[in-house]
């Protein structure tokens, strides 16, 4: 049945109620869980939202997803299939008879993750385009009373700032350090790698699966968190230059050699970095995310 349309200011809590859901699900979906994602309107701060928290699990094998329902019933959970999107598995969960969160399970690599992960980061590094789609969906929230028709009204909105986002993110570099490094240069406002003084730059790349190898080929016996920091390079106010790899391949023959890598040559300044997270890593201390 279509529920009416209610739209609330932004609420801090929301980040709190995010994390304590999923550590419920990923404890229902162990092993195949490979990470777990805030989107929605409720993980852009500042604009009004559906008090309906949105979190998106990856997961290793979509096709598993289904002998795991019990345990998301177990959780208050409705499982409702694909509901509509292929390769998903959607679920629902009311409190006190009140929608609360969906939870929309895709495999890793799906398109879809990039997208919805794209649209948040964008709207949150674009306050005033973040603004216009509340304005959008105050405006929208007038004229229909079922979430069906509001959704199907914010289509082509919601499709050009997908459109821009992925032009937007196609830019954005990725640089890895240790948190603790980090820390103890952020109050700074610019940011200095520990190689910077020997080597001259700060090496990045726009390749996660690079990221990843780079991570597990020198930071995995780090001790501590270690963070990513992700780059607007048009915001770098020091310059930018691509160029080989600072670090080639023990392998001489890998691909990877003949890629050119962004390198920052001088001071990181910080309102550069639109978003910092963590590196995951699982049990043995590999690193399996970034």
């Amino acid at each position: 049945m279509p529920r009416p349309i209610l739209l609330v200011p932004h609420n801090s809590q929301w980040l709190e109620e995010f994390k304590k859901e999923s550590q419920l699900i990923a404890q229902a979906l162990g092993d195949e869980l490979v990470a777990i994602h805030h989107v929605g309107s409720t993980a852009i701060n500042g604009i009004k939202a559906k008090p309906v928290i949105d979190i998106l699990p990856e997961v290793r094998n979509i096709e598993k997803i289904d002998s795991l329902n019990g345990e998301m019933v177990m959780l208050g959970y409705t499982p409702r299939g694909e509901n509509g999107i292929p390769l998903r598995r959607f679920f629902t969960k009311d409190v006190n008879g009140v929608r609360a969160y969906h939870v929309h399970i895709f495999q890793s690599g799906n398109a879809e993750i990039a997208r919805h992960l794209n649209f948040r980061d964008y709207l949150r590094a674009h306050p005033d385009e973040a603004k216009a789609y509340e304005a959008l969906k105050e405006d929208l929230a007038t004229q229909f009373d079922n979430t069906l028709d509001y959704a199907e009204a914010k289509t082509d909105f919601v499709r050009e700032m997908e459109r821009r986002a992925s032009e937007w993110k196609a830019q954005l570099i990725l640089h890895i350090t240790p948190v603790d490094h980090f820390r103890a240069q952020e109050k700074s406002g610019v940011y200095v790698t520990e190689s910077l003084t020997t080597e001259g730059f700060i090496h990045c790349t726009k390749e996660p699966e690079v990221m990843l190898r780079v991570a597990n080929r020198f930071y995995k016996n780090v001790i501590g968190d270690v963070l990513i920091l992700v780059i607007d390079p048009r915001k770098v106010k020091v310059k930018v230059k691509y160029e080989p790899p600072a670090h080639p391949e023990p392998d001489p023959d890998s691909p990877l050699n003949s890629i050119l890598f962004p390198h920052i040559y001088g001071k990181l300044n910080l309102d550069a970095v639109v978003e910092m997270r963590v590196a995951k890593r699982d049990e043995a201390g590999t690193f399996v995310a970034v």
